[in-house]
């Protein structure tokens, strides 16, 4: 029987995570020996940033089957013809970009050609944006590129929570006259409803490994914190905060909300006016402790913490503005990171290296992003775009 020899690419994987796929001639168990007439391309990859792609990305040449490479690797393609081929890197991240993704390479019989490709990938921030009265989810790039949105319809999606492996973003989403707490995919999609109560469900955060959610909800009555497994299962009441002296009926403004998980696992910390003012407030994340006043000022809000959690940021209004402060966790050393602001600030965030913090701000024009060192010093606006609203940023882990 006589049979055509099929050409071959034979991948050859130098680093773990790639994938090895070998295609054989047709009818042969074997290999198929390189001609004299083709040679082989190294292609190496090497990816420096934040937020790095775990999936890697894809090789092809002249526009054929893509093939496995690895974020920082390297693979060898045999048996490539001879002369001149397009070599194309594929599959990067949203946030990561490639200066040349495809690069001409001339291959010689019997010899081997060379490719490398330098991905950056920046690091992200979730936020929520409107522009024409509708709010959806956005991400941006800390350098201000990379503007996308991932949601964008007719219901109101507020408030992103980046999970902690940086796959799935939490936000409220309110429909119909009702808020209910949903979650996505990095990248906006399987959409997926974790609550369906007819109280208004809302602000809600993640534990640290990722397998339990702390949200705010009306189900209660008045505003309190709930815990919820992350698929929405298993609901528990985690506070019982009581209103104001002298208040009766259902919020007119929640209770108890913003609630904000240390990164250890052990505390939980809230904003709550059961005083008469807003101001931050923290409980042990199992509930068997009663809550602890951390803050006593007369508008305290969005609770946030360091890495280490030794540090809770937060926003007060002490004179005509907001401005940003931050507690040690047992609301000592109140100390104030910016200050003489003409604007408020709002909603801050430390980034997962502790070195820069995230903040929306307010003034003449819609509120917009901005950016702060740790100290308070070098402040810049991320993205400048006057006609839409951008706050209540998160950091992608």
């Amino acid at each position: 029987m006589s049979w055509k020899r099929v050409p071959t690419v034979v991948i050859r994987t130098l680093a773990a995570g790639t994938v090895l796929l070998v295609a054989a001639a047709c009818g042969s168990d074997k290999h198929t020996p390189l001609g004299p007439d083709t040679g082989s391309v190294q292609v190496s990859t090497a990816t420096t940033g934040h937020n790095l792609d775990a999936d890697g990305y894809s090789i092809s040449v002249d526009g054929g089957q893509a093939q496995s490479v690895g974020d920082t690797a390297s693979i060898t393609l045999d048996g490539v013809t001879a002369g001149s081929h397009a070599i194309t890197l594929s599959g990067l991240a949203p946030n990561c970009s490639v200066a040349n993704a495809t690069q001409t390479v001339t291959v010689t019989a019997g010899a081997s050609a060379t490719v490398s490709f330098q991905v950056t990938c920046a690091q992200q921030l979730a936020f929520e944006s409107s522009s024409s009265g509708i709010s959806d989810i956005w991400v941006v790039d800390q350098d201000g590129t990379g503007l996308t949105p991932l949601l964008s319809d007719t219901t109101n999606n507020e408030v992103p929570v980046w999970s902690p492996d940086g796959s799935k973003i939490l936000f409220l989403r309110l429909a119909n006259g009702n808020a209910d707490v949903y979650v996505m995919d990095a990248n906006g999609g399987n959409l997926k409803r974790l609550t369906s109560d007819t109280a208004q469900d809302g602000v809600a955060t993640w534990s640290p490994d990722g397998t339990k959610i702390a949200f705010t909800s009306t189900r209660a009555g008045h505003a309190q914190i709930f815990v919820m497994n992350a698929d929405g299962s298993s609901v528990t009441q985690l506070t019982h905060m009581t209103p104001p002296s002298g208040e009766s009926g259902p919020d007119s403004v929640a209770l108890t909300s913003y609630p904000a998980w240390s990164p250890d696992g052990t505390t939980i910390a809230f904003q709550s006016r059961q005083t008469g003012s807003f101001n931050i407030w923290s409980i042990d994340a199992a509930g068997k402790t009663a809550p602890k006043q951390l803050t006593t000022g007369t508008d305290d809000q969005h609770p946030s913490w360091s890495g280490d959690s030794k540090t809770i940021l937060y926003d007060s209004k002490q004179g005509a503005h907001r401005e940003i402060f931050k507690m040690n966790a047992d609301g000592s050393s109140q100390t104030a990171i910016t200050s003489g602001s003409t604007v408020d600030n709002a909603g801050p965030v430390y980034s997962p290296d502790g070195t820069t913090i995230a903040f929306f701000a307010t003034g003449t024009q819609s509120e917009q992003l901005f950016l702060v060192d740790a100290d308070g010093q070098n402040r810049r606006q991320v993205h400048s775009n006057p006609g839409q609203i951008q706050a209540r940023p998160s950091w992608r882990p």
